[in-house]
């Protein structure tokens, strides 16, 4: 800041060679001036050459650092001086949370400065007695701050009288509920069947359509709910409850595929003729472990498989099959319904007779080399009926022009697999017919058809 102020001074000069001189300078010095006549003198005018300039602003000590500044300490200044603000509006300057719309907190301070204390501010707490840090839902105070030091911020407390006892807490096989979650820890959906964690026999815990039944807890009711519930551990053995638990048959122990064609087949069957024995109506091979029709002409031997009373739309059939002398395919399909003799080979279908409905055919022709009625369509033989459609396959193991009274050594068929839908639903048996319009076995004029391994599933 400038000060200035006038002095007149009366200086009398004196000549060195004592001679007296009567010459006085008077000499104005201007302290205090109004330079631009804005009538704020130098010593307080911010820009004395600047009429539009004249006292600087008032300046407001600001203790917190706020931005805001104290009412009761002003101060006039051209700039801003350390530690000032250029407003009045703090209402509390030893607080830095506390300014004109400052956000409420719950602190009993006036933080926005409008003359009220944590205001619209509601805090739920919680009475927490046995001191687990979870309060009682019903022991509910609604303020900003706490009224004690035994409420807490977070309730969910189902047992205040425990301490052991709160949302999250580790669980224990003691028919309580410690984590609050509304379940008996060791019977988690409350069907009155312990989880097997806890010694019970629960195979799935949280599911409360899932529960023992004669000693045997199934994981669904078939192989292909077991793996659509993510309880597959791979292919082998799962219990399952085609019924449902509680009601019907007791469950049973199944084997499924849970890899083919992506999985949740029920295995209905899966032989080796080397070592297991020939199933239905089928008879074993006196030379081969193939298992074939019987000695009559034009006969159809029939082997059935239940499917557990699983429901399913698919079948999927592998199999390895050989040829017995001159087979031919559907040579004699030609006016013969599903329940005849309509091919020579396998005719898988479900259902009884009468009411039938075909789902794979494996037809084999009399040779790869002809081009007849008695050979696959492919090579010119008669088609398949109508209600076989596209649903088969046709080989033929014979090579050659001719034929033999003999087993061929190449199979036919070899670990052959195949997939076929039904109609709709059901919990239809399967059947499979071996088929030849010849005779079987050792006669000398005789065709058959013989399995060496099969493997049946549904889904």
């Amino acid at each position: 800041m400038r000060l200035m102020t006038l002095v007149s001074l009366s200086i009398v000069f004196t000549a060195c060679n004592g001679e007296d001189k009567d010459a006085v300078e008077d000499t104005q010095i201007a302290v205090g001036n109004d330079e631009d006549g804005d009538g704020v003198t130098d010593d307080v005018d911010c820009d004395d050459g600047d009429a539009a300039v004249t006292t600087g602003p008032t300046w407001f000590v600001d203790a917190d650092a706020d931005g805001f500044g104290n009412p009761g300490y002003p101060l006039a200044a051209c700039e801003a001086p350390a530690g000032y603000a250029d407003n009045n509006t703090d209402c509390d300057d030893g607080e830095a949370t506390v300014y004109p719309d400052a956000p409420e907190s719950c602190d009993a301070l006036d933080n926005d400065c409008d003359g009220a204390i944590d205001e619209e501010l509601t805090l739920s707490w919680y009475a927490d007695i046995d001191g687990d840090g979870f309060g009682d839902p019903a022991e509910l105070y609604e303020g900003c701050l706490a009224p004690t030091d035994l409420y807490v911020a977070q309730g969910g407390d189902c047992d205040e009288g425990e301490p052991t006892i709160y949302p999250g807490a580790p669980t224990l096989c003691d028919g309580l509920d410690r984590d609050c979650d509304g379940l008996i820890d060791d019977d988690g959906d409350l069907d009155g069947y312990a989880d097997a964690t806890c010694g019970g026999d629960d195979c799935v815990d949280d599911d409360p359509t899932i529960f023992p039944e004669a000693g045997l807890c199934a994981l669904g009711e078939s192989c292909l709910d077991v793996l659509n519930e993510g309880r597959s551990t791979g292919d082998g053995e799962y219990t399952i409850d085609p019924d449902g638990a509680g009601t019907g048959a007791s469950p049973l122990v199944v084997t499924c595929d849970m890899t083919t064609e992506g999985g949740g087949f029920t295995v209905l069957t899966d032989l080796n003729f080397s070592v297991d024995a020939c199933p239905g109506e089928w008879l074993l091979d006196g030379s081969k472990p193939y298992c074939r029709r019987d000695s009559e002409v034009a006969s159809a031997a029939s082997a059935s498989f239940p499917s557990f009373g699983v429901s399913w739309t698919e079948l999927h059939t592998t199999l390895t099959a050989y040829q017995y002398a001159s087979m031919n395919a559907f040579y004699y399909a030609e006016g013969r319904g599903l329940d005849d003799l309509y091919v020579d080979g396998l005719s898988i279908t479900r259902g009884a007779e009468g009411s039938r409905e075909h789902l794979y055919t494996f037809a084999i022709g009399m040779t790869t080399k002809g081009s007849s009625d008695y050979d696959c369509p492919a090579q010119g033989g008669n088609p398949p009926p109508d209600y076989v459609g596209e649903a088969y396959a046709c080989g033929s193991a014979n090579t050659t022009y001719g034929w033999i009274y003999a087993w061929y050594s190449s199979p036919v068929f070899s670990a052959l697999s195949t997939l076929s839908a039904a109609s709709a639903a059901s919990t239809d048996d399967v059947e499979l017919r071996l088929m030849a319009d010849e005779e079987s076995g050792t006669h000398t004029n005789s065709e058959d058809i013989g399995l060496s391994s099969l493997k049946v599933m549904v889904r």
